[in-house]
């Protein structure tokens, strides 16, 4: 079978491609998962685990807002941070105007829009694209533990690492070093249970939160070669990135294959739903260009808003973190 498309990865980027490639007809579309070698939300917890309430509207275009809600993920009720000064700032989301978002339980919410996209007739391969040659119109991409599968179009959504771009020879450039190392503890009943809680660090920066299962959460990031805390603890890479490009003929990247923002921001799980509905358009349109400015546009402001809230912060001049 030679498939309209094949989509490297099976996260949210790659299922929310699937479903808006199959809702314009496009077909037959098989994704090939999995899309990351570490378990999901629930043994070992990703940073873009907050969905802003703004995700509403997007959920609603992928058709899958009714089994999102049956899921019932708690709410995210907002943000406590100490950040440029030592005062202690609340930004509750009852002053947002798309109301409060969501503390996912990862597994839960990537299996819900996998569902959905085998409903829409995606197949779900077992193996995992690790390697590509052909062009456009006719790829060929092999797959690990075994196997070569054809398509006309090839989708990179298989997260950091970008494996299909950088068979393309497609470059990706890191701004910044960022590590998250994270530990776990019993939770005892809190008044931020609920909130996102920032503290900025002279080593970096600190991040806490209760998770769905009841404990909490607490990471330190900060350069890969700067001193981490001391005792176990789980590393994650966290640093900020982008391809070279984003499409061209016959591919396309999405997600974080395409552009990885600083957990800071917490837009990680929000780009990868809004990029995958948007290539599933274009590539639907054969529009790749118009997707490719589209997310030069999401960097550009991500960049930007990256910048201010990292600058706020000069309490430490002199230490590396900071001045980096």
């Amino acid at each position: 079978m030679v498939y309209a498309v094949l989509i490297a990865g099976a996260g949210p980027a790659a299922a929310a491609a699937a479903i808006a490639l199959a809702g314009q007809g496009v077909g037959p579309i098989a994704i090939a998962g999995p899309s990351r070698p570490l378990p999901a939300f629930g043994e070992t917890p990703l940073f873009s685990e907050t969905l802003p309430g703004a995700a509403r509207i997007m959920l609603h275009e992928l058709g899958v807002w009714q089994a999102f809600t049956a899921d019932r993920h708690p709410p995210c009720l907002g943000s406590v941070s100490q950040w440029g000064s030592d005062r202690v700032e609340v930004r509750d989301a009852l002053t947002d105007p798309q109301g409060a978002g969501w503390r996912l339980d990862r597994d839960r919410f990537e299996r819900m829009l996998l569902d959905a996209a085998s409903r829409r007739g995606v197949i779900v391969l077992p193996g995992r694209a690790v390697g590509v040659q052909g062009e456009a119109g006719d790829w060929r991409v092999r797959l690990q533990p075994g196997g070569e599968v054809r398509c006309r179009t090839v989708v990179d959504a298989a997260g950091r690492r970008a494996p299909i771009a950088r068979r393309l020879d497609i470059g990706k450039s890191r701004l910044d070093r960022l590590t998250a190392h994270i530990t776990f503890s019993p939770a005892a009943v809190s008044r931020w249970d609920g909130f996102s809680q920032v503290r900025a660090l002279e080593t970096g920066w600190a991040y806490a939160t209760r998770l769905p299962n009841g404990s909490r959460l607490h990471a330190l990031f900060t350069d890969a070669d700067l001193p981490a805390p001391e005792g176990p603890a789980l590393r994650r890479a966290a640093w900020t990135g982008r391809l070279g490009q984003f499409a061209g003929p016959g591919w396309a990247a999405v997600g974080d294959a395409a552009c990885s923002f600083d957990p800071l921001s917490s837009q990680g799980l929000f780009h990868a739903l809004y990029g995958g509905l948007r290539l599933g358009c274009a590539v639907a349109e054969g529009r790749l260009h118009v997707y490719a400015d589209e997310i030069e546009s999401v960097w550009a402001a991500y960049e930007r808003h990256r910048r201010a809230y990292y600058g706020a912060e000069r309490r430490w001049p002199a230490a590396a973190f900071w001045k980096r």
